[in-house]
């Protein structure tokens, strides 16, 4: 133990946290025991599209600051995860821009976006105030599928 009053004090603070987060834990072992369901139930279920598929997102682009984008490539899933997010926020993403989020030549690009339209999840819409550009739009299904699973991975993250 220190003499300087400043570290007693942080010393205290710091005993007393540990007896209150035991304390604490012990509450919740008593409240769950014999009943694991109850944990699940005081865990706040993840409904929430966007914010799901924007931590999706940043993990993806995370992962590709600290590896390389040469080591992981899915342009699919990228330009579902940019156009979903742009779907959520009601925002539209041109067709050359979700291709610069994938991060692959416009001949690639294009060629997963006529991909996705095959499968029914996206679609491509002409802009109304500029002719020369093309939006990229969800499905209904495509959507629901989108939804389905990024609040799905959300909730194995949590997990």
């Amino acid at each position: 133990m220190s003499d300087d009053p400043f570290i007693k004090l942080v010393e205290g603070t710091a005993d007393m946290l540990t007896q209150q987060s035991n304390m604490l834990r012990q509450s919740l072992n008593r409240v769950i025991a014999g009943n694991p369901d109850q944990l699940a139930r005081l865990r706040p279920p993840i409904t929430d599209p966007l914010s799901a598929v924007q931590k999706i997102v940043r993990t993806r682009r995370m992962r590709t600051r600290i590896l390389s984008s040469e080591l992981f490539s899915d342009p699919a899933w990228d330009i579902l995860l940019v156009a979903y997010e742009a779907h959520c926020l009601e925002d539209d993403i041109s067709v050359s821009a979700a291709i610069f989020a994938a991060d692959v030549a416009q001949t690639t690009g294009l060629r997963w976006i006529v991909a996705l339209e095959k499968r029914g999840l996206l679609y491509r819409e002409r802009d109304t105030v500029d002719g020369r550009r093309v939006f990229v739009r969800f499905t209904d299904e495509g959507a629901e599928i989108m939804r389905e699973t990024v609040v799905g991975m959300a909730r194995m993250f949590l997990q």
